[in-house]
């Protein structure tokens, strides 16, 4: 009977404005994959629109998207490989879950590039990666 009275007593503290109830969200001390309390975080690398030519610029679309409404925090990494042993690296730091377009600059050479995206999440959010390929086509020539 007494905690009947006292949960009766606090419903109506709670409901007349007089006691305040708040929650915080959980934080991950070490997000691991299958706990409950990790954000899973989802990334892709997404080709550019139309053919990609020889010294014209290359911008990769890289969504970042987690499961509801949280924001994404942590670094996404994107590697881009080609012919005769090109590589190059851009870091960003992500503090929303949006769709980044990454500069990947002018390729000088026609062929086939692989383009790697890693996400290193903060703490409490998962780790993520993707790829995809774009093909560089050789420069058109001029018909007379």
């Amino acid at each position: 009977m007494k905690k009947l009275i006292a949960g009766l007593f606090a419903a109506i503290l709670t409901t007349a404005g007089l006691v305040a109830v708040s929650s915080a969200p959980a934080q991950a001390a070490n997000c691991k994959a299958g706990t409950y309390d990790c954000v899973k975080v989802k990334v892709q690398a997404k080709k550019p629109k139309g053919p990609v030519r020889v010294n014209k610029p290359v911008k990769v679309k890289v969504p970042v998207s987690t499961v509801g409404n949280i924001q994404a925090k942590g670094t996404l990494k994107v590697t881009i490989t080609g012919p005769k042993g090109f590589k190059k690296t851009i870091t960003v730091k992500v503090t929303k879950s949006k769709d980044f377009n990454v500069n990947l600059g002018k390729l000088k050479r026609a062929g086939t590039y692989k383009v790697r995206v890693s996400f290193k999440g903060a703490k409490g959010f998962s780790n993520a990666q993707g790829k995809t390929v774009i093909k560089v086509k050789a420069k058109k020539k001029n018909k007379k």
